[in-house]
Parts: C-alpha cells; sequence; structure tokens
C-alpha cells in the first residue's frame, strides 16, 4: 500500500489505524469546517462565543486522542486541530485539571522561533488559545499529509533511515538558534512556574530538563517531543512538524536523554512480550535520534566570508560572495574544509573539455543559497568562459554554514495525484493570504452560463444563472487551429437549449472532461469554459460575454490552465516532453557531509530566459522550473494574457509537474524552490496598487499607464488566430485600468495619448547608421513574416497600434524626455459592438494641431536590399522632410508601421507629411508620419510609421511647415 495515502476511504481494514479514521491522517475536502479568520486569535465578547460554538462541534466522533485526567483529548475537526477538556467530568473539583495556559503561550512561541528556521518545513498556525467556559482550549491548523508512525507500517528500511536522516537534519537546523534574552539555564520559552507540580511531566523528566545536577551548558533551542507522531510526511519527505508544547532552550544532549528515557519505548517493557529481538529492534529504532552527536562547524578562512552564523538576521544571509584562485580553494578543500570541498565539487562538475579554472568568486545568493561564478581557460589556448553554476541537493541541505538549494524530480502529473495537492494549495492560500479572501466572505454573482459539471451519475450540462451566487473554476486552453482535425465542442444558438439538457461527457474533447472530472473532485458544482457559455454564433452574445471575462477570471475560485495542450482535445495530463531543471541537464558529484552522509550534488548552468520575447542574453532566476518555450502553450497565445493576469489563483498543468501561482507564491509539485513569478506578474501587482488607489492621475496614473505598455508589449507579441481579436482580447485588461471608461482609444488612453500613440514596429526599424553600410532593412514583409500588414475593415483607426498584425514597443524612444509639440483638440472613438472596449469604427478620428512638415522618402541603399510579399525588391528608404522643392535626408530614424516592403507609402495619389508630436531635449522632432489625400473636398490623414528627424535640431523644423489643424483617421 502507498505509505501516504490520506483518504480514509483508500485504506485497508489491515491497517493498524483503521479504526481510528481520522488519527494521523488528513485529506482536505471542500466541506471541511473551516476557521472565520475574522475571530483568529481574538479574544472578544464575540470571538469567545464563537469559539465556545467551535468546542462544541468537538464530540466522540472526531476526538483522536483521549487524555488521561486532568488532560486534554484532541479532537480532529475538519482543517484544525482542537485540544479541549470539555468532555471531562472534573467530579465537582475532585480532579484537579492541568493548567495548559503556559503551555499553549510556550506553542506559540515556539512556532513562531520555527517559521523563521524551517523554510520547506510547515508548522501548524494557531488559530485560538485561551479560556472557553473556563477551561484552557487549542485551537490549531490541521496540517495535511501522514503521521510518520501511521505511515511506518509500510516503510522500507531504506525509508525509514531516510527519514531518520531528514528530522537529524531539522534538527540541527532548530539547534542553531540560542537564546537572546540573556537567560544561562535551560528552560521553555515561556517558562511555567509549576511545571514539576502541576502534572504536565513527570518528576523524573523535570529532573533531568531542570536539575542543577544537569551542567550541560548546552542551551540550543529543541522541539523536545520530536517522535514519529509528530511528524507530518508525504512522498518521502517529512513537509510538517507539529506539538510545539515542549519546545525550549535545552540542548542537543538534554533533549536526547529526555527523547531516550521519555518519548520511546524501552527495551524493559516488552520483557514479557516474547518478541524476537529483530523486532525489538524495530519497536526502537526511533531511540537513536540523538545518537550521532551534534557536530560543531567551523568556516576556513577561504570561505568564512560568505558562511551564516546563528546569530545572523535575515537580511545579513543575503548576498555575501568570495573570491578565490583555483589553487587556494583545491588546497583548503585538501585540508578538511567541507564548504570548500563542496565548492570545489561544484567547480570540477562545471568544467566542460579539457579547460583550466581561474578566479572563483562563491556566492550565497538573496535567497541565501550557494552558487559560483567560475573562469573557465581551454588548454588550446582559446578565448575563456564565465559560468554561473547552481548546486542543487538531493535532500535536505547537509550544510548549516553554506545552504543550498534541494532539488526533486517530481512524478508526472495524474488525475489521482493533483486534486489533493490542489487542495493543499488552496486551503493555504485560503488561511494565510487575502487572494480569494472576497471571494470566500461574499460570494460573487456566477456567468451568465457555467457548466454544471454533474457527477457519477449525472452528465454535465450548461446552467443559465439568473444573477445567481456561487463559486466556479475557469478554463483557460487553446482551442487550436480551426481546422477540425481534432475533437471540438461548442455551444450555437442552435444546440444551445440541448446543452442546457446534457452534455454527454464523451461528447466533450478531453481538456474539458479532464478539466469537469477536477472540479468534481474539488467539490465544486460549476465550471466555465469559453467555447461552451458563450454563444459562438451569436456577434451580440460574444461581445458581451468577451466585455465580462475581467469578471470571470476575478472572481474564478480557481483556474485550471492546460498549458500544454496544443487544442482542446490534447487533455491537461500531457507529460511525454521535456523534463524540468536538473535531469538530464545537470551534472552531479557526490559530497560526504558533517554526519557522514553521503549526498548527490547537482550542478548546472544559467537558464535562457523563457517567453515569446525572449532576447538573445537574457537570463532568468535559476530556480524557474521551465526549461524552454516549449513548456506552455498558452504563453504563446494572445487571449490568454488576460486570462492569467486576471485570475487570482492558477494551477498550471506543465510539460512535468503542477505549478501553482496566486497573487502571494508561486510553487511547484516538486517543491523546488520556484524563481521569480512570470512576467506578466509585475503587471498585475501594479494594476492592483492602481486599482486599489481609485485615484485618475499622478503617480497612480503614471503606474497604470507603464503597465498598460508592458502588457501590449507583451500581448502583441504573442499569436492570434483573427488579427481582428485584438481589441477584444485586451478588453477586460483595459476595463480593469482606473481611468474613465470614455478616455478609452482603441488601445490608447485620452489623458495618457502623448505617450501612448509613441508606439512602434521594432520591426519596422530603418536607421542611416545601420542601414548606409549593411543594406540590412525591414524585415516585416519579408516572407518570414506574412501576418504583418494593416488590419482592413471595420476595427481600429491607423493611430491605434491595434490596427497593424505586428509586435509593436513603446520602449523605442524615451518618453520622460520628450517636451509635447502638438496639442489634441479632439477625440472620436464609436464602438461596432457591445464591448465598449473592443473593436471601433474605422472612421473613429483624432484632431490635433501642430506642425506639419512635408515629406518624402529617400534612398538610403543603392540595392533591392528588401523581398516584399510578393517576391519584389525594394531599396531601404528613409523618411526625409521637404522645405521649398528641397529634400533634407540623411540619419532620420524611421520606424514603418508596416515596412518598407509594404504598399502605404507608394499608392498614387498620396502626399506624406510629418507632424511633430514633440522634441527631444537638443530640440530633435519626433514625428508621426501621415499620408493624406482629398477625399470630398477635404483632406484626410492617416498613420503609417514614426520617425526622428535627428537632422532637423534647434527649431529649423517650424520654419520647414506651418502649424495646422488637422484629423486623423
Amino acid at each position: 500500500m502507498n505509505p501516504y495515502v490520506t483518504n480514509p476511504g483508500d485504506i485497508p481494514a489491515t491497517d493498524m489505524y483503521a479504526d481510528l479514521p481520522l488519527y494521523g491522517r488528513y485529506f482536505p475536502r471542500q466541506d471541511d469546517f473551516q476557521v472565520d479568520l475574522q475571530h483568529v486569535n481574538s479574544l472578544s465578547t464575540a470571538s469567545l462565543q464563537y469559539w465556545a460554538s467551535v468546542v462544541e462541534l468537538c464530540n466522540e466522533s472526531v476526538r483522536i486522542y483521549p487524555a488521561d485526567e486532568g488532560g486534554r483529548d484532541v479532537f480532529a475537526l475538519g482543517s484544525v486541530i482542537v485540544k479541549s477538556s470539555h468532555l471531562h467530568d472534573l467530579g465537582n473539583g475532585q480532579i484537579k485539571e492541568i493548567d495548559f495556559s503556559y503551555a499553549d503561550a510556550n506553542e506559540v512561541q515556539a512556532i513562531a522561533i520555527a517559521k523563521s528556521i524551517l523554510k520547506d518545513i510547515r508548522v501548524p498556525d494557531i488559530f485560538f488559545a485561551g479560556k472557553v467556559d473556563g477551561r484552557q482550549v487549542l485551537v490549531q491548523e490541521r496540517l495535511p499529509g501522514v503521521g510518520l508512525n501511521v505511515a511506518w507500517q509500510y516503510l522500507s528500511q531504506g525509508q525509514r533511515e531516510a527519514f531518520k536522516r531528514q528530522s537529524r537534519e531539522i534538527l540541527r537546523q532548530l539547534h542553531a538558534v540560542k537564546p537572546t534574552d540573556g537567560r544561562q539555564t535551560r528552560s521553555l520559552i515561556v517558562q511555567d512556574p509549576n511545571i514539576l507540580s502541576n502534572g504536565r511531566i513527570l518528576a523524573v523528566e523535570g529532573d533531568i530538563l531542570f536539575s542543577n545536577t544537569n551542567i550541560d551548558p548546552d542551551l540550543a533551542f529543541m522541539h523536545n517531543d520530536f517522535n514519529e507522531s509528530n511528524l507530518i510526511v508525504e512522498n518521502d519527505r517529512i513537509v510538517g512538524v507539529i506539538d510545539w508544547e515542549m519546545a525550549g532552550f535545552f540542548g542537543w544532549k538534554t533533549a536526547g536523554e529526555v527523547h531516550r528515557r521519555f518519548r520511546t519505548p524501552q527495551r524493559e517493557q516488552f520483557v514479557n512480550a516474547n518478541l524476537s529481538e529483530a523486532r525489538l529492534q524495530e519497536i526502537m529504532s526511533w531511540n537513536d535520534l540523538y545518537d550521532d552527536g551534534m557536530p560543531e562547524l567551523m568556516a576556513c578562512d577561504t570561505c568564512a566570508s560568505i558562511a551564516s552564523t546563528s546569530g545572523d538576521s535575515p537580511a545579513e544571509k543575503q548576498e555575501r560572495s568570495v573570491l578565490v584562485d583555483a589553487g587556494s580553494l583545491q588546497k583548503s578543500a585538501a585540508n578538511g574544509c567541507l564548504s570548500c570541498s563542496l565548492i570545489q565539487g561544484i567547480v570540477q562538475a562545471g568544467k566542460t573539455g579539457e579547460s583550466n579554472v581561474g578566479s572563483v568568486e562563491a556566492c550565497v545568493d538573496k535567497d541565501g543559497y550557494l552558487c559560483a561564478s567560475v573562469e573557465y581557460y581551454p588548454t588550446d589556448g582559446s578565448i575563456g568562459a564565465l559560468d554561473l553554476l547552481y548546486p542543487f541537493t538531493d535532500r535536505e541541505t547537509p550544510w548549516e554554514l553554506i545552504p543550498i538549494d534541494k532539488f526533486t524530480n517530481p512524478d508526472p502529473p495524474t488525475f489521482e495525484s493533483v486534486v489533493p495537492l490542489i487542495q493543499t494549495w488552496i486551503q493555504r492560500c485560503d488561511l494565510d493570504h487575502s487572494c480569494f479572501k472576497h471571494g470566500l466572505e461574499i460570494p460573487a454573482e456566477l456567468p451568465t452560463r457555467v457548466i454544471d459539471v454533474g457527477d457519477s451519475c449525472h452528465d454535465p450540462h450548461l446552467y443559465i444563472t439568473n444573477g445567481e451566487t456561487g463559486q466556479f473554476t475557469a478554463l483557460s486552453h487553446c482551442w487550436g487551429p480551426p481546422q477540425m482535425l481534432f475533437k471540438r465542442l461548442a455551444t450555437t444558438q442552435t444546440n444551445l437549449l440541448a446543452h442546457c439538457e446534457r452534455i454527454a461527457l464523451d461528447e466533450l474533447p478531453q481538456t474539458f472532461r479532464d478539466a469537469i472530472n477536477v472540479t468534481r473532485d474539488l467539490g465544486l458544482r460549476y465550471i466555465w469554459i469559453d467555447s461552451l457559455c458563450i454563444i459562438q454564433d451569436s456577434t451580440e452574445d460574444w461581445s458581451l460575454e468577451v466585455s465580462r471575462m475581467a469578471d470571470i477570471y476575478i472572481n474564478a475560485y480557481v483556474t485550471l490552465a492546460a498549458d500544454l495542450a496544443p487544442n482542446s482535445d490534447a487533455g491537461l495530463f500531457i507529460t511525454n516532453t521535456c523534463a524540468i531543471n536538473g535531469a538530464p541537464q545537470a551534472r552531479h558529484f557526490s559530497q560526504v557531509d558533517d554526519t557522514g552522509i553521503c549526498h548527490q550534488i547537482f550542478v548546472r548552468r544559467n537558464w535562457p530566459k523563457p517567453g515569446k520575447n525572449r532576447r538573445q542574453g537574457d537570463v532568468d532566476n535559476h530556480r524557474s522550473c521551465y526549461v524552454s518555450e516549449a513548456s506552455s502553450k498558452l504563453e504563446s497565445r494572445a487571449w490568454v494574457l488576460q486570462e492569467s493576469i486576471l485570475s487570482r489563483r492558477t494551477v498550471h498543468f506543465t510539460n512535468a509537474e503542477l505549478i501553482w501561482e496566486c497573487d502571494n507564491s508561486y510553487e511547484c509539485s516538486c517543491r523546488n524552490p520556484m524563481g521569480g513569478k512570470p512576467v506578466m506578474s509585475v503587471f498585475k501587482a501594479a494594476l492592483q496598487r492602481s486599482v486599489a488607489a481609485g485615484d485618475h492621475s499622478g503617480e497612480t496614473s503614471n503606474l497604470a499607464s507603464s503597465a498598460w505598455h508592458s502588457v501590449v508589449e507583451e500581448f502583441t507579441a504573442r499569436d492570434l488566430t483573427y488579427a481582428k481579436d485584438r481589441l477584444p482580447a485586451i478588453s477586460s485588461l483595459a476595463r480593469m485600468l482606473p481611468f474613465p471608461k470614455g478616455e478609452y482609444l482603441a488601445g490608447l488612453w485620452q489623458n495618457r495619448l502623448m505617450d501612448d500613440l509613441i508606439w512602434v514596429n521594432p520591426l519596422g526599424h530603418l536607421s542611416w547608421e545601420l542601414d548606409n553600410n549593411s543594406g540590412a532593412s525591414s524585415r516585416l514583409d519579408t516572407p518570414e513574416h506574412p501576418k504583418n500588414h494593416r488590419i482592413q475593415g471595420e476595427y481600429a483607426p491607423s493611430w491605434s497600434w491595434a490596427s497593424i498584425s505586428a509586435p509593436v514597443a513603446f520602449s523605442m524612444v524615451d518618453l520622460s524626455d520628450i517636451t509635447p509639440g502638438w496639442r489634441v483638440t479632439g477625440a472620436r472613438c464609436m464602438p461596432i459592438t457591445a464591448n465598449p472596449y473592443g473593436s471601433v469604427s474605422k472612421s473613429s478620428s483624432l484632431h490635433v494641431e501642430g506642425y506639419v512638415l512635408p515629406a518624402t522618402f529617400s534612398i538610403v541603399t543603392a540595392t533591392k536590399s528588401i523581398v516584399d510579399q510578393n517576391g519584389n525588391g525594394h531599396a531601404a528608404m528613409e523618411v526625409c522632410v521637404v522645405r521649398g522643392d528641397k529634400a533634407f535626408p540623411g540619419r532620420n530614424k524611421t520606424w514603418f508601421d508596416t515596412g518598407v516592403g509594404g504598399q502605404e507609402w507608394r499608392a498614387e495619389g498620396y502626399a506624406y507629411y510629418a507632424l511633430v508630436i514633440g522634441y527631444q531635449a537638443d530640440m530633435i522632432p519626433l514625428a508621426l508620419v501621415l499620408r493624406g489625400r482629398d477625399w470630398e473636398g477635404e483632406e484626410v490623414y492617416t498613420r503609417i510609421g514614426l520617425v526622428r528627424l535627428d537632422n532637423w535640431k534647434g527649431h529649423e523644423w517650424k520654419a520647414g511647415g506651418q502649424q495646422r489643424a488637422i484629423t486623423i483617421f
């Protein structure tokens, strides 16, 4: 049997604890009792009444540990553990109840210390410690998982020894803490004046802990009840430590003595049991936990500057480094310094080919983990390289002085394994974060339509909510190409009523089926799937529901993201692609720690950043679990960007494991520490701050505008099946910005119009410096970029970035250095659907006043180095200003919206102009490139690019044109 099964329904009758299904195992469920967070650690009248009602729920059916007279029973009540004696009859005062107030206070303080030390090991939160009806009650978090004592019966000898090694490492970490209040004797953290007489401990135990006859000077922090029942385990790892009531400053030897004599079985207890020696050894296998002793660790002169000390504050434990030469490092390692030996092993593992090692800079990064920057010089005399190396261990870090990251190769996600993990993440988020606090306190209004997921006896069906409230999941997925090469399903006007009656599971694409089954097992009734919950052949319904997507993803209880699925029928569980960081790519070596235990140390180089806009030379945080762009299909899709930004909590189903992302954390199922959050989390944070501020000016507007530029750049770099979806696919994000709705102008904001108009197509850039010598030019119209064009029909005006089907950037020009040289006198944008942030009429216009300079185009290179989509060659061009009958070319930096090979500047009957919209500190003007023509007696203008007129410094450009009022469509 799997030792880590937590579901009571899966426990066999032969299990030692089968008659106590709640003891030692916790499987979180949606309907578990949850603490009302407003009463946590509150002693108000209302809160005391609430805690009294909680105690009343604790009866025999949930009691997992009955206490002796005077003690407290332990109850497993849903997601909490309650300690209370309310079921005990005190016999009119004849039975003296132990005062546990000091014990509870001690546990609160011990847990606070433990949380600051144990990075990857959970300890329970305390929700309440106080008197209820005159009796001391403690309510604490119930950690998901299995008690080691419960799992023990199914573990191999190797697994048992591994848990013992992990336990010793945890104890060593605790031992690093010494009292800071000047105390000179062993004691609990919160000293109980009646500890030797109130019945909490035996007299002989008190003699060991507190007697002056014990002269051991060690006052290090110890758990002091570190037995198997207080360790929560999962997948061969200790994931939690509970019951800190007896923790204090007792030292290694004293805690070890108490452990051997009072916390574990003694041989004399089995004298009459007629057990074999092998069986006795198995029963007492935990007795020697402390027997290895606690060696003193010392850093040598070489590595002392990066070694941590127990007195370091968190700030002092960050970003330390030491620069050493290879010879000194090798000598220190040979002399027995374990830390230098570790660094030397990392250096040797990082070598490629025949090379010598130059300098080595060992660093402890801002997260407190080791990395090494190493110079390698090939023996053939060629140019060397600087490599940044990161080590990982295969278990708890063995070095107290220089900690290194752990690496765990995860099992591929399966339906059976993901739901308990997701439930754990959700519960932790509900208790520790405020990501979904509003949805827990006040259920949000459901979307217009949702899928009622049904159950094993009832098929799903489309449900019209009519304004009801409730909780639901949302699916984020790729539809796949429109060709019908795989199963697809959408709601249309034809099948709407049929879908409201029933949707057979076998009709659903695999991704939908998987998402529905996960939703069912999470205990939720509804899921929102765009293709089923929006009437796809109704323009009116589609526009209306797209405008509501912000509310849908913000209010979703959790979003399920099918990261790897290329289409709706691929499923959530796809594991046949590349492994995550560290597995086949990492080199490794063996290293013996200070206790003689052998560790595998994995070493790998930094990875390039994943993502659509990755540039050469970019690097990501080394603890990212994505290894390549291929790990997420969703990252390439424009529609998905707003889904990922707006979702409060997302579970990513990736190629190797699950990844959890919420507003406050980012972690993966392998438990490896994650790197920085995804690129758009910066926008998410800025968006939330600007929305929370609620004002429309000043710093908040600047923040929102900068965030908007970032998201547009990322959005336009992604793929869209239909180019006309550009504005609808980003409309939900636009609606969330703290600007008035009427100021939204087809992807631009009226109060930030100067900044928003300075968008360029970075691939449409020509500059004299580059092109005059190389002949290189715009790639937009070459066969490799066939989609870069102006979108035709009713969609967006030419001055909007949404009017072209190409990536755009705002970062090509320093906006902080621009002085406005024009004035906007009016703007008109007319939505053509029910979505005010969606597509607009092409007759939408911008009315401006400014200097309009006649312009033409100058050939930069004589050769026709540019090939358009039709195979025709073109010479590289630049915009130049005309004064009188003379053009002034030279060194003007030009960005064409759709490329030099395009026809926007070549059509007959057009005149070309440069509209100066601002100038930089050196008076170099920045201008929109316009083309104009007569239309029904009036000259009309459209944008075709942006130019910086480098050869028109000072105010010369004012003499070359005239100030006019014009309208741009």
